[in-house]
């Protein structure tokens, strides 16, 4: 069980980086994001929203304090990824490997958490 606590520690906090990186990005280079959006194949104006949920979701992250909060930030999470994931690939430009490694993050973070909070 200690392994298992030590595995969700380590994987949200990468989690929680990856998100925390991505809100920095979003804030000091909101143009270029833009760009890079609409690259992919999606509007620009989801840049805000998007911004604004994945603070919301780091918030919710390292805080830890609602239980359905955080189902929910892991749902939304694995759709972003998702999302960012089929845009790499369509768009063939090499950059998938960052959206799959935090979905992958996504996954051990929301079952060993699920197993550490049962215990």
């Amino acid at each position: 069980m200690k392994i298992v606590k030590w595995v969700s520690i380590i994987s949200t906090g990468l989690l929680c980086l990856i998100l925390g990186l991505s809100v920095i990005l979003y804030v000091l280079k909101f143009e270029q994001v833009q760009v890079d959006f609409m690259r992919l194949g999606y509007p620009k104006y989801l840049v805000m929203p998007l911004g604004v949920l994945k603070t919301i979701a780091l918030f919710v992250m390292m805080t830890r304090k609602w239980q359905w909060a955080i189902e929910w930030v892991y749902a939304g999470l694995t759709f972003v990824f998702c999302l960012a994931i089929t845009a790499h690939v369509h768009v063939n430009d090499g950059e998938t490997s960052a959206a799959l490694l935090a979905l992958v993050l996504v996954f051990i973070s929301y079952f060993s958490w699920k197993v550490v909070r049962k215990a």
